[in-house]
C-alpha cells in the first residue's frame, strides 16, 4: 500500500468533487509567473508547466509522518539533497521528451514554460492558462511532486499531472484528464557518506518515467471513451 504518500495529495483528489479547487496554505494566485505578451499562435501548441513543489514523506520504525521532515531538520529523517527536482532540472528533462507524441497530440508543438504555476492557479482556473494562443491549444500542468520513503512499502516518487485540451473559441476544455503516477526508486535519497549523483540520476529517471506512464494512462482513458479507472482524478 502507498496510501501514506497519497495523504499529502488528498487535497487535490478530494477537490474534484467541488466546482472549484481549494487553495493550499502556501500557494496563492499571485505566485504564478506573469504571462508575457506574445502574438497569437498560428500552430497547435501544447503548453507544459513544470511542478512547483517537491515534498517528502518519511515513515520509519520509530519515527516519521511529518511532511518535509528532512527539509525541516527533524531528527530521524534521512537527509535530502537541496531541490533535487528544481524547476530548472524539470525543464531540462521535459525538453528531452517528445511530449505531444507521448500524449497522442499529432501536429502539436511543445512549449515548456520557465516557471511553475501555483497549486491555487492550477486548481482554480476554469479556462485557458494563456487566453490568446489560438484555437488549437492544450495544457499539461505538473502539480504536486511527493517523494515517499516508507520502511515497509519502499521508496516512491508520486506526481500529479493535469491535462486539458481546447478547441476553437470555446472557453471550456473539450477534454480533461488528471491522475497521479507512482514510480519506485531504490537509491534515492543518497546516503550522506556516498556520492549523491547516482541517486539524483535515479530520481530524475523516475520523473521522466512518470511522464511516459502518464501518457499510457491517458491513452487508456481515451480508449475507454473518457471513463475513469484506477487512480484518476477530475480537473
Amino acid at each position: 500500500m502507498r496510501t501514506t504518500a497519497m495523504a499529502l495529495l488528498s487535497g487535490a483528489i478530494l477537490a474534484c468533487a467541488q466546482p472549484a479547487f481549494a487553495q493550499t496554505a502556501d500557494a496563492t494566485p499571485a505566485e504564478a509567473a506573469p504571462t508575457p505578451a506574445v502574438a497569437p499562435a498560428t500552430t497547435c501548441e501544447l503548453h507544459v508547466w513544470p511542478g512547483r513543489s517537491f515534498h517528502t514523506v518519511h515513515y520509519g520504525w520509530v519515527n516519521g509522518g511529518t511532511i518535509d521532515g528532512a527539509q525541516k531538520g527533524r531528527k530521524g529523517y534521512p537527509p535530502m539533497p537541496d531541490q533535487p527536482l528544481s524547476v530548472e532540472v524539470q525543464r531540462e528533462l521535459l525538453g528531452k521528451i517528445d511530449i505531444p507524441a507521448m500524449i497522442g497530440l499529432s501536429g502539436f508543438t511543445a512549449v515548456v514554460h520557465e516557471n511553475a504555476l501555483s497549486a491555487a492557479v492550477i486548481r482554480s482556473t476554469p479556462g485557458r492558462q494563456i487566453a490568446d494562443r489560438g484555437p488549437c491549444y492544450a495544457e499539461l500542468m505538473i502539480d504536486d511532486i511527493v517523494f515517499q520513503n516508507h520502511v515497509i512499502n519502499g521508496k516512491w516518487l508520486n506526481i500529479i499531472f493535469r491535462f486539458r485540451q481546447f478547441e476553437g473559441a470555446a472557453a471550456a476544455p473539450v477534454r480533461t484528464y488528471g491522475t497521479y503516477v507512482t514510480v519506485r526508486t531504490t537509491l534515492f535519497p543518497p546516503d550522506k557518506d556516498s556520492d549523491p549523483q547516482p541517486a539524483l540520476d535515479e530520481l530524475r529517471s523516475a520523473y521522466t518515467q512518470s511522464l511516459t506512464e502518464f501518457g499510457k494512462q491517458y491513452a487508456g482513458f481515451l480508449k475507454r471513451n473518457g471513463k475513469k479507472k484506477g487512480a484518476s482524478i477530475t480537473l
